[in-house]
């Protein structure tokens, strides 16, 4: 339903021609100039749960559970990880029925908050040679990113939420030499 994704790179004001420490020596300059911040955020809303029926007796089509009651519930998305969402709110259909649920739920999965970022050192070794230092990392903040409960009535996990979308902050370092 909503996506931002926003991103900015950033050149630290140290070194020669910079605004601070014009005048730095080449070995100061080599050690505090020419470094460099970026990121990269998402931030997006999940998407609409579609729930359908483990083990449909239908010839043709798909089978979804009968939707007795409210699948809506409450609290933070961490106590609701055994039950995204009311599970007793639906039953199995008589053979060879559609079923009454909606095929997609007025519910949506957990949203994505993501933050890349990267930490750059630039060298300038003659007029046509430059070195780079890159370190990078996925998911920085190492938030869990979780994933869209298994959506199947009538098996073992139907509402649980056991896994991430994301895996944890993954690193980097990288080293370039342009010539």
């Amino acid at each position: 339903k909503h996506r931002v994704v926003m991103t900015g790179a950033y050149q630290l004001p140290f070194g020669q021609k910079k605004r601070f420490g014009s005048n730095m020596n080449k070995w100061a300059d080599g050690l505090l100039g020419g470094w460099e911040l970026s990121a990269f955020a998402t931030l997006q809303s999940g998407f609409p749960l579609q729930v359908s029926q483990s083990g449909g007796t239908l010839w043709n089509g798909t089978q979804r559970p009968n939707l007795v009651g409210d699948p809506n519930t409450s609290g933070s998305i961490y106590s609701r990880l055994n039950g995204y969402f009311n599970q007793n709110a639906f039953t199995r259909p008589a053979p060879d029925t559609f079923g009454s649920a909606a095929r997609v739920l007025n519910i949506r999965g957990p949203g994505v908050k993501m933050l890349d970022a990267s930490l750059l050192k630039n060298w300038r070794i003659t007029e046509r040679q430059s070195a780079q230092f890159r370190l990078e990392a996925s998911n920085a903040l190492n938030h869990p990113i979780l994933s869209d409960p298994p959506t199947a009535y009538g098996a073992s996990n139907f509402g649980v939420i056991s896994g991430t979308k994301v895996g944890s902050r993954s690193v980097q370092l990288g080293f370039k030499y342009y010539f």
